[in-house]
């Protein structure tokens, strides 16, 4: 079974890091998806199924933990 995996994270670069991480982990995933702050993170919830969230904390407009 792979996953749908939501990366909520306001550096470009750490949704990055994050994706090869993962990948190089060897968890089997379908999709990725990233959202730039909790804001964008719930607004994509609203109309796609994920499994997984990855989420910083400490983010602009909407934080982690808000989310």
């Amino acid at each position: 079974m792979a996953f749908n995996i939501l990366i909520a994270d306001d550096s470009e670069t750490m949704r990055a890091v994050i994706k090869k991480v993962v990948t190089m982990s060897g968890v089997p995933v379908a999709t990725f998806f990233e959202a730039g702050n909790g804001r964008q993170a719930l607004e994509f919830l609203e109309n796609e199924w994920v499994d997984v969230i990855l989420s910083d904390i400490n983010m602009p407009e909407m934080t982690g933990l808000s989310f």
